[in-house]
């Protein structure tokens, strides 16, 4: 996908780099403060490296799409907390050491995925003992008073948490993005491929060319054929007609060019002396492009002969090896195929427009696999036709019609939460323990911890906290915190309110993206409240005992809001991505229903056809002669047959679909239109219904046999008829009604007599013809 924005992964890198910037800027905040405030005693290895380490973070800022600028960020912080542990000075509050540890440890998390998960844990548990072996060796920690809980052994359960929910959560989440987005790429260019009409569009121009080939090529050797001789031919159409398979599949399998260009030599049956030119290696190609090559030149070398008069023709065919980047791996090779074809022929005259055969099997079915096709018509001389293939295409894996759905906006918010866990699961071994401190709180140790278990498991079921439970969560943390004693505390007593303030105080902050925030923030505002009581009981020389968490509290609810508004502006693009696919894919499935509809009609009108030539046989064998109406119904299937095969099931311009209403009209009337090529319009326009309705009219009226096509010409696009067997004046007098509606849609309307030579009778030529340049009324 060549746009970031498009990749689940992308989005998640987008969410992670703001995650660690913020989480890393917060201890970096704590630091310059410290640094600028409480300058005295610190150390001078300290006061050297602390500048250039915040400018280290700044340039893993700077640097953060890159994933070496997001190791960067918590690296920064790693050094100094070494230096700080080696150097501590005089005075060191180690609860703001710790809280660094905890910010640095779930950075790292973030960056875990399924190559370097092992090699970031282990980092983090490199970290998380240091941390914990400092305690030990610094003579300042305040934490190494008091009991056996308090010398750090909660905050290692509390870092303990942050290194396996954070880290393995983010791998888990982050492995999903990408297992999603290698679905989404095989989606996205299986719905391109699907775009292209590669599917169905193969299956209705094969069939298309098996009708074209069986029941039309039937239809008009039964019409040209003398009696005599169509006697004879009966068994061999019987046979033609009624059988379901073509030999020319077997040709298929042989899988190379030289086996395709014998196969299509084989397949025409021809008596012209053929040679052929072969430069380059003989290469694998897939069967799709066999079946081109096949069909392709067993029509080139039909019409050499019927229509040219041809003795000789040259096939020459040359490859030249492109590489080209494949999803799925197949034998066939990357090449493109060049094949030229020069026969010593007549000419066809400029005027003499491409019949049925030559824009449905040769040039339809050539673009299709995207390649090339020129006609080179000289005035002298033989027919050059020379057209270029690609050697194989991708057969994609069949894919479902709804495309890979991302989770990724709800899974960002689970993951915000997630990262509060450290902090919150450190209040279910805390509360259970809490009466090491205090005396008298069984109440406050229930409550806190039915608090931090019951917001646990809600968490971890990974379904969003409803309104009741959000609710219910709030009070508790209420309840916990109106529980809590106020009494005048010491330093070592009053070690549990960091706690207290934590566990309760990140179970809201979680609530505002996973739960209900209107709920977040009004439990936000009693918790302040009784944070603000709790505050003012602990000596002013340990208050960062509560400072710390309630500061942290503060900082976290716009930190929270900010991260969700970069997650959703993150993913608003992605997002918008993927509806743009969804949308193509219903687009791409209702074209697949017009192909299958398209299909359906043809095949039914198809096995009418062969029913009706069947009964006209059976009529000529009884009686030894093609009656009137035998042959007026098999120019009427023929009309028939012709549109429909050359109307395109997702879409035509305006004058072809005139065109095919124009050939119903005639059959519905009991006549027929010699139904010609109706290729290459795609000219949408408003025709007005006075000008439509008239020439259906008209095609009714027509003597049968009257020809009718549409022709694309350099940006113009004209339908044209030949009328046998009418005066110009009566032709004129049938169109003088619209001709306001003519020119005010600016269609330049032609009749005029054909007065070419060797016409058996006279005929009207009518061209109604759309300019390229007309802009007005296009759809």
């Amino acid at each position: 996908m060549p746009e970031a924005y498009q990749s689940e992964e992308s989005a998640f890198i987008n969410l992670s780099r703001s995650f660690i910037s913020v989480l890393c800027g917060y201890s970096w905040t704590i630091l310059v403060i410290g640094f600028a405030f409480f300058h005295e005693g610190i150390p001078n290895p300290i006061k050297f490296a602390f500048f250039p380490l915040l400018a280290l973070y700044i340039f893993g800022i700077v640097k953060s799409i890159k994933e070496y600028g997001r190791w960067l960020m918590p690296f920064s912080l790693i050094i100094l907390i070494g230096i700080i542990v080696f150097y501590p000075g005089k005075t060191v509050g180690w609860i703001w050491l710790n809280s660094i540890v905890s910010t640095v440890l779930v950075s790292l998390g973030i960056l875990a995925n399924r190559k370097r998960i092992v090699a970031i844990m282990t980092i983090q548990f490199m970290v998380l003992i240091f941390n914990y072996y400092s305690y030990f060796i610094v003579s300042e920690a305040v934490l190494k008073t008091g009991n056996v809980l308090s010398r750090g052994l909660l905050l290692v359960i509390q870092q303990s948490i942050f290194i396996f929910a954070v880290s393995f959560n983010w791998r888990k989440e982050f492995s999903a993005a990408q297992d999603r987005d290698k679905e989404r790429v095989v989606f996205l260019r299986n719905l391109i491929a699907r775009e292209r009409g590669k599917k169905l569009s193969e299956l209705w121009q094969n069939n298309s060319i098996k009708i074209h080939a069986v029941t039309l090529n039937t239809i008009r050797s039964i019409l040209k054929l003398s009696e005599h001789d169509l006697k004879n031919s009966i068994p061999e159409i019987k046979e033609i007609l009624l059988k379901e398979e073509d030999d020319r599949v077997t040709y298929f399998l042989k899988g190379n060019v030289i086996a395709a260009v014998r196969a299509g030599i084989s397949s025409a049956k021809s008596s012209l002396h053929i040679t052929v030119r072969a430069e380059g290696e003989n290469i694998k190609i897939s069967r799709r492009i066999s079946e081109v090559i096949i069909n392709a030149l067993e029509e080139l070398i039909s019409n050499a002969q019927q229509h040219a008069g041809a003795k000789n023709l040259v096939i020459s065919w040359s490859v030249k090896r492109e590489p080209q980047e494949l999803i799925f791996e197949n034998e066939a090779e990357n090449a493109i195929i060049r094949i030229g074809i020069t026969h010593d022929g007549t000419t066809p005259n400029v005027k003499t427009l491409p019949g049925l055969g030559t824009t449905l099997v040769i040039e339809k079915e050539i673009l299709s696999v995207g390649g090339t096709v020129n006609f080179a018509l000289s005035d002298v001389g033989s027919q050059v036709i020379s057209w270029s293939i690609p050697s194989t295409t991708n057969d994609f894996e069949a894919i479902s019609d709804k495309p890979p759905k991302s989770l990724a906006v709800e899974k960002s918010r689970l993951f915000y939460a997630i990262t509060m866990v450290g902090q919150i699961g450190v209040g279910i071994p805390f509360f259970m323990f809490l009466s090491f401190w205090w005396d008298g709180v069984k109440f406050l140790s229930a409550v806190g911890l039915l608090t931090c278990s019951f917001t646990c498991y809600l968490l971890y079921r990974k379904k969003r906290i409803d309104w009741l439970a959000s609710s219910v969560v709030a009070i508790l943390c209420i309840v916990t915190m109106a529980a809590t004693p106020v009494i005048a505390y010491t330093c070592t007593t009053g070690l549990p309110l960091h706690y207290i303030l934590t566990s309760t105080g990140y179970t809201l902050a979680m609530l505002l993206v996973w739960g209900r925030w209107q709920i977040s923030l009004l439990g936000y505002a009693v918790w302040l409240y009784f944070a603000n009581d709790l505050f003012r009981t602990v000596p002013w020389e340990c208050r960062f005992i509560v400072r710390l968490p309630i500061s942290a509290i503060i900082f976290l609810f716009p930190f929270g809001i900010f991260l969700i508004w970069i997650s959703f502006k993150g993913f608003t693009k992605f997002s918008k991505s993927e509806k743009e696919i969804a949308q193509r894919n219903s687009l791409v499935v209702e074209e697949q229903s017009k192909l299958n509809s398209a299909l359906e009609n043809i095949s039914e009108l198809n096995s009418y056809a062969v029913t009706k030539i069947m009964d006209v046989i059976s009529d000529f064998e009884n009686t030894s002669k093609l009656s009137d109406e035998g042959s007026f119904t098999l120019h009427q299937l023929d009309s028939r047959l012709r549109t429909q095969l050359q109307l395109d099931p997702l879409g035509v311009g305006t004058l072809t679909n005139l065109a095919a209403k124009m050939s119903e009209a005639a059959v519905a009337n009991n006549s027929w239109l010699n139904v010609r090529a109706l290729y290459g319009d795609s000219k949408q326009f408003t025709l007005p219904e006075k000008v439509e309705k008239a020439f259906i009219k008209f095609a009714g009226e027509v003597p049968p046999g009257s020809s009718v096509q549409v022709l694309s010409n350099g940006g113009d696009t004209t339908l044209s008829m030949r009328i046998a067997g009418v005066s110009l004046a009566d032709i004129n007098l049938i169109f003088k009604n619209i001709s306001d509606e003519l020119v005010q849609s600016e269609l330049e309307f032609i009749l005029e007599e054909n007065t070419e030579e060797g016409a058996d009778q006279k005929e009207v030529v009518l061209l109604l013809t759309k300019k390229l340049n007309v802009s007005e009324n296009v759809i």
